[in-house]
């Protein structure tokens, strides 16, 4: 006996639009690409590091844009955890910015004491010194 209906497969959980990531897919892609970026300190050199920090926050900030409601299921959950992310990113750029303070201010340091090296008698300093005006 044969039926008349065929049998369908299970239907995927997709996104909304098929093959193309949502703004809140693309967000919590590019906050992991960020995290990863800050935590492997080896792959670039500090330029190249600020470079690349500087485009994926660039986009990030666009897509934050292009996060509007009505949100589904995976879009509600990738929100939850890309809001966790961000916690630990902001960690991590604050850390990032410590560094480079402290690495200007220890080049600063080096170049001051560099110039006091060169020219010991630049900077004279008058605390008490007395000067007679009398003749």
């Amino acid at each position: 006996m044969e039926t008349s209906h065929s049998v369908k497969p299970p239907k995927t959980v997709r996104s909304k639009r098929a093959g193309v990531m949502s703004a809140v897919e693309e967000f919590y892609r590019h906050t992991q690409e960020l995290i990863s970026l800050l935590e492997n300190d080896n792959e670039f050199g500090r330029d190249e590091k600020i470079i690349e920090m500087n485009r994926l926050i660039a986009k990030r900030e666009a897509l934050i844009l292009h996060i509007k409601p009505p949100f589904s299921k995976v879009d509600e959950e990738l929100g939850v955890k890309a809001v966790k992310l961000n916690e630990q990113l902001m960690i991590l750029l604050n850390n990032e910015k410590g560094q480079i303070q402290k690495a200007i201010k220890e080049l600063r340091n080096k170049k001051d004491s560099s110039n006091k090296y060169v020219n010991p008698y630049e900077e004279i300093m008058t605390d008490g010194i007395f000067y007679d005006q009398r003749k």
